[in-house]
């Protein structure tokens, strides 16, 4: 419980996509703390990283697959919903 209380803490600081790096530096920080070797906690932190990922990463391509649209016709779509003018809350008659 530690160890992820204190990985989340330090991947709050804003990052690269993913947290790719500091995930891993935030690891490697909370797993020395508990006198885990450095070696040990480098490769951990990647195993993790790639363990907490992997199924979202699968998720969202199933789910982008599901839609049958191409990922560009999704980026249009969401580009176009944003500059829309906003719906009324209620349709007046």
């Amino acid at each position: 419980g530690g160890v992820l209380a204190i990985i989340r803490m330090g991947t709050v600081l804003p990052s690269t996509p993913g947290d790719l790096g500091l995930f891993q530096l935030a690891t490697v920080v909370a797993l020395r703390r508990f006198d885990v070797e450095t070696i040990d906690a480098k490769s951990f932190s990647l195993i993790l990283y790639f363990a907490l990922r992997v199924p979202l990463l699968a998720g969202g391509a199933i789910a982008t697959a599901l839609t049958g649209l191409r990922i560009g016709e999704i980026h249009e779509r969401a580009r176009q919903g944003a500059t829309a003018p906003p719906k009324p809350a209620v349709e007046e008659p």
